[in-house]
């Protein structure tokens, strides 16, 4: 997607098993998208993954307490997000989401 409105609508036509998100896109940011697709059942609980340059401890922090299930700093390598959407994934399976 270009822009957080384009993100949301496409998240809410196709209903993905998984969001990898820029946090600073125009029109709608990250966060913004985030709390609508919270907001709405058939995405609640849509694994959302922000992918983003802000790497300050407090942005990591500020993603997660958001609805962000997941946190990368840019850049990062192809092992790093295959590790991390491993960790995801199995540890999706592992509990009941809510």
């Amino acid at each position: 997607a270009n822009d957080g409105e384009e993100a949301l609508s496409k998240a809410l036509t196709e209903n993905p098993d998984l969001i990898i998100m820029e946090v600073s896109l125009p029109k709608k940011d990250g966060f913004q998208v985030v709390a609508h697709l919270r907001a709405n059942p058939v995405t609640r609980n849509t694994l959302i993954l922000a992918a983003t340059a802000r790497a300050l401890p407090d942005d990591r922090e500020k993603c997660l307490a958001s609805g962000f299930d997941a946190y990368l700093a840019k850049p990062f390598t192809m092992r790093e997000l295959g590790n991390l959407l491993q960790t995801i994934f199995s540890c999706d399976a592992s509990q009941d989401r809510p």
